[in-house]
């Protein structure tokens, strides 16, 4: 319940005084929730970006690994 909270203030923030956040999160229900734009960042290299509308459509390998919890993937797994 606390992060839909915090996932509200930060849209009415960004809405209401038209404003640019940048969060760093892994909960993709967040991304939904906040996020018009997403980048997936590994190991220091951009490897996806784009609408998060998109994310759902990408056949990005990366992208396809991490939201699906895979360990099998580009993304090494420690």
């Amino acid at each position: 319940i606390m992060t839909n909270t915090i996932n509200s203030l930060i849209r009415e923030i960004v809405e209401t005084m038209a404003v640019t956040a940048l969060t760093v999160t892994h909960d993709m229900s967040s991304v939904e929730q906040i996020a018009d734009n997403v980048a997936l960042l590994e190991t220091g290299i951009i490897r996806w970006e784009g609408e998060t509308k998109k994310l759902w459509e990408t056949k990005n390998p990366y992208i396809t690994q991490f939201i699906n919890g895979e360990t099998k993937g580009p993304i090494s797994v420690i």
